[in-house]
């Protein structure tokens, strides 16, 4: 997974689980609030426009799950917490994903409970848990996230993600009422997927086209737009080759560039970043149905939505995002966080031609300090953050390299 092409990461797989999952699994209770509650505000961590929250499992170890759209059951991503929770592994079973490889393996476990802040519950669950960390999650985000949480909630209650906030509220179905300063949009949620209707406008067009986007909140990009799905849509003249992300297939590779417009009913994002999937990687073995691509946390960051799978809307807000430009990584560092307090980072890799590779940082290097802060004082989003400030904005390095301390520097550049 990349570093800062990781605020684009599409946390791909969670597309793609298996439907007969969930038939096998089927549940009779879902998540239920305290009786008479109107609503459940739960504060949320975002680390590059995805939403975690405390979820407690069996009543006895609470972690960190990310809240997902795009996610069916919940996935429990690190075997070793789910042992020692003793769970009652009912079957295992192969997932299909995108990616180098066909499948993986994972475990449903049955009579599970998952407690949320406030007093929302849910007894007598299924957790899917992945045999195999694929995704490493705590590597890639720099914070101890183990696992991610959907559709459950989607499906009991409103929930409004207040990115302003940084607030999850899931507000009582019938004692929620539609604010008057609040939009919507139609919302067609299949197989338990959320899909809209909307607009796209490319460079080079006066007129825009009807896409079909499924939302995903567990995906920090912006836009991932499939030509190989959709013919209709234009990869834009100037892209950069890049890695989007990893499924659990393995790494997905593609292009990046950027959209003229895109529209979420009456609001219109412009110069906005899309992804672009390679041919024969993202749908990798997977049939996905009619669809274009997927609405990331980029632009749901923008517009406090509010998700009502029961009458079938998004209402939504303006926030305090709405006007900041779509930026890009300017350094061309790939990086991640590694140790056992995830206090340290490493390069991956580092992108040719970039600000980075000529001042002289290869892959391996370790970053002690950037511009004067020890990275133990401070997160990868901080330093995705940094690396995205502005065009020509300095970076002071301090790296170690086999042993040996380094000071580099240079300025951040647009490199789409």
């Amino acid at each position: 997974m990349t570093n800062f092409q990781y605020r684009h990461f599409v946390f791909f797989f969670i597309l793609f689980l298996v439907v007969s999952t969930a038939k096998a699994q089927a549940q009779q209770f879902g998540f239920v609030m305290p009786e008479k509650q109107k609503r459940i505000v739960i504060p949320f961590k975002e680390y590059n426009n995805l939403i975690v929250i405390p979820v407690t499992v069996n009543k006895s170890l609470t972690m960190d799950f990310i809240v997902d759209t795009g996610v069916q059951n919940a996935i429990l991503t690190e075997k070793l917490f789910g042992d020692l929770l003793q769970l009652n592994y009912q079957r295992k079973i192969t997932i299909a994903g995108p990616g180098l490889i066909d499948s993986v393996t994972a475990f449903i476990a049955g009579n599970v409970v998952l407690d949320l802040p406030g007093g929302v519950t849910a007894s007598n669950r299924s957790l899917l848990v992945l045999e195999t960390d694929y995704l490493q999650l705590k590597n890639n985000m720099g914070a101890e996230i183990y696992g991610i949480i959907g559709y459950e909630l989607f499906s009991r209650f409103i929930v409004e993600i207040n990115y302003d906030q940084k607030n999850l509220v899931l507000h009582n179905p019938r004692l929620f009422k539609k604010r008057a300063y609040m939009r919507e949009i139609p919302l067609d949620v299949s197989r338990t997927k959320p899909y809209i209707n909307t607009t796209i406008g490319y460079e080079g067009r006066s007129s825009v086209d009807s896409i079909r986007l499924m939302v995903d909140s567990g995906a920090s990009h912006g836009l991932l737009l499939d030509p190989e799905e959709d013919k209709s849509i234009m990869i834009p003249s100037k892209t950069i080759k890049t890695n989007l992300g990893k499924g659990l297939g393995g790494s997905i590779d593609g292009k990046l560039g950027r959209i003229r417009e895109f529209n979420f009913e009456s609001l219109s994002f412009r110069e906005v970043i899309a992804s672009f999937p390679d041919p024969g990687i993202y749908n990798k073995n997977i049939k996905r149905g009619a669809r274009s691509g997927t609405l990331g946390g980029e632009i749901l960051g923008r517009i406090n939505p509010i998700f009502d799978y029961m009458n079938g809307y998004i209402y939504f807000y303006k926030g305090r995002r709405y006007k900041h430009s779509f930026k890009y990584d300017m350094s061309g560092m790939n990086i991640s966080a590694y140790g056992p307090g995830l206090e340290l980072a490493i390069i991956n890799s580092v992108r040719v031609g970039s600000p980075a590779a000529e001042a002289g940082i290869k892959s391996g290097d370790i970053i002690k300090k950037i511009n004067g802060e020890s990275i133990e004082n401070i997160t990868l989003t901080k330093i995705f953050t940094v690396l995205r400030r502005k065009e020509g904005f300095r970076i002071r390095m301090k790296i170690v390299r086999n042993g040996i301390e380094l000071k580099k520097c240079f300025r951040l550049r647009e490199l789409i």
